[in-house]
């Protein structure tokens, strides 16, 4: 009962995607793509929704993120590696100055979905120089 209080518009999602489940077999992404889910596992829709969108949004943030890097850096900053919601980019130090720039233009191209969204999507970024499980939260790219 506390959590229908607390977020009754999550809770009426939950029930409408349940619905639209079990009477057409399928629910559509912000995107449009449809996912099809057995009738009889409609409560599995609502994971299905938030995750297919969530991995849409992703595929096309790393699309439009390396053709940006490779037209504004000449693919001296790359796109390394994608890690469930988290994409990991290389900067030569050379190209070190220009990170803020550069981030904050990521940043832009990975959240950036005009008219899909009623909520604007942020992104967090961190910097490591010798290995992942070293990286801390980094706030330089506000400045650019």
């Amino acid at each position: 009962r506390r959590f229908e209080s607390t977020l009754p518009k999550l809770c009426n999602m939950m029930i409408s995607v349940q619905q639209e489940v079990q009477k057409n077999g399928k629910i559509y992404t912000a995107f449009g793509r449809p996912l099809y889910i057995p009738r009889s596992h409609s409560y599995m829709g609502v994971n299905y929704l938030i995750q297919g969108t969530a991995a849409e949004m992703l595929k096309r943030a790393q699309v439009r993120v390396h053709d940006f890097l490779r037209k504004d850096t000449s693919d001296e900053v790359r796109l390394l590696l994608p890690i469930h919601d988290e994409i990991i980019f290389e900067f030569p130090r050379k190209r070190l100055g220009e990170a803020p720039a550069i981030v904050k233009n990521i940043i832009h191209l990975m959240t950036d979905f005009p008219g899909r969204f009623k909520v604007p999507l942020l992104a967090d970024v961190s910097i490591a120089t010798v290995d992942w499980a070293h990286k801390t939260k980094w706030e330089g790219w506000k400045v650019a």
